[in-house]
């Protein structure tokens, strides 16, 4: 790799795209973020511009992440894969390992972690996190965390003017409640998802309900 990067991220939700756009934007050597919703528009891109690395969530809507790796893979030039993964799909991410990606990062990483996993990767490396690639290779099941449980109506509320990218104070006028009561309900979420930023809990979310509670979060918040 030379003094920088050009990382494309291919994820399927528009607020993922933008949370890890200029999250990777304000990286020292990240010289461009590209982020696309399909594989199609990944593989336009790489054609015509310069890319380091993908970024590729493991659970893309409507189509396999795998459907993407295997047209990479006809391309005639090598670009480095790093999977994003919520670690639920055991199969699909070993899968996606034995089609050439060059390592995966949970989606519950920090996002220093993320950052550092990019550059390891850019660069050429294999991310060899043992902890994760025991996991997905040894396809053990793992037990539920506690924040499987469904989310509280107030926590639902709290977390729909999270992904709005509202403060607390703004939250706290729509609900009718105090910023002191919407304050204890983010820590409350933070304790159930085990996340320590706000960027992180929407990211964990989206992996976590895909189909059931993130579309639900796109919703204004009603009082």
């Amino acid at each position: 790799m030379s003094a920088g990067y050009h990382v494309l991220i291919l994820d399927g939700y528009a607020l993922m795209r933008d949370i890890l756009t200029d999250f990777l934007l304000k990286e020292p050597a990240c010289l461009s973020a590209k982020a696309v919703p399909d594989v199609v528009s990944a593989i336009r891109h790489i054609q015509q511009a310069p890319v380091s690395l993908v970024l590729l969530d493991d659970n893309l809507p409507g189509e396999p992440a795998s459907a993407f790796m295997e047209r990479l893979a006809r391309l005639p030039f090598h670009v480095p894969v790093l999977v994003l993964s919520s670690g639920m799909n055991h199969c699909a991410v070993r899968r996606l390992l034995g089609l050439g990606a060059a390592g995966i990062v949970w989606n519950t990483s920090t996002m220093k972690d993320l950052s550092a996993c990019v550059v390891e990767v850019a660069r050429g490396a294999t991310w060899k996190d043992n902890a994760c690639l025991e996991r997905a290779l040894g396809g053990a099941p793992r037990q539920l965390p506690s924040w499987a449980i469904p989310f509280s109506e107030r926590q639902a509320q709290v977390l729909k003017g999270i992904a709005a990218a509202q403060a607390n104070k703004e939250i706290a006028a729509r609900l009718g409640v105090s910023e002191t009561s919407v304050k204890c309900t983010v820590q409350q979420i933070f304790g159930k998802t085990g996340v320590r930023s706000r960027s992180e809990l929407v990211r964990v979310v989206m992996e976590r309900f895909p189909e059931t509670f993130v579309p639900e979060m796109t919703d204004p918040v009603t009082g």
